[in-house]
């Protein structure tokens, strides 16, 4: 180890104890800022699912399974409403051509269960 006369051993310590407390202190206030930029977002929690009402949410690069989850769906109802035979179902994207469709079916979904 080097040895450091006594005034300079203190100026050491005083800055590696300054650069510890500035770390903790920046760690605290990104972690507390993380938490609130968290909390403030507007995206629904995943918890909570979309109103099947609000349909014009749905876009054409989203996937048959997001959907489904989105709007609480049965795994294969769009499958079963759309004739879709496609083995990649539900992990395909909603293209343009069924954009329309795909938004028919989940605003319908509640009507037809309810028959």
């Amino acid at each position: 180890m080097i040895y450091l006369p006594a005034t300079k051993e203190k100026i050491f310590y005083s800055i590696l104890i300054g650069f510890v407390l500035l770390f903790i202190f920046t760690t605290f206030k990104f972690t507390t800022g993380y938490e609130k930029i968290n909390h403030d977002r507007s995206w629904q929690s995943r918890k909570e699912h979309m109103k099947r009402e609000n349909v014009d949410m749905i876009r054409d690069w989203m996937t048959f399974s997001y959907v489904n989850k989105v709007y609480n769906l049965p795994f294969d109802y769009l499958k079963t409403e759309l004739n879709i035979t496609n083995k990649k179902y539900p992990n395909m994207i909603i293209d343009e051509q069924n954009l329309d469709a795909v938004k028919s079916a989940v605003s319908n979904f509640d009507n037809r269960t309810q028959n």
